[in-house]
């Protein structure tokens, strides 16, 4: 069973904009498993993911939680 989608990008977004875009889908995502399920732990290795695929891409985030 497929959940329901709407995506929400055209053809003429730039590449750096859909980049941006598939992390904030993410990180909302992640917020979002974790109000529907309470599972703490796996929220938290999603966020993480996030910060992963951020830094792969060379996103600013505005993040400055940095090791």
């Amino acid at each position: 069973q497929e959940a329901l989608r709407i995506d929400l990008w055209t053809k003429t977004m730039p590449l750096d904009q859909m980049k941006v875009f598939f992390h904030q889908t993410l990180v909302a995502l992640s917020g979002t498993f974790e109000r529907a399920t309470d599972d703490q732990k796996m929220a938290a290795t999603m966020r993480d993911f996030c910060d992963y695929f951020a830094e792969k891409l060379e996103l600013d985030t505005g993040n400055t939680n940095q090791d």
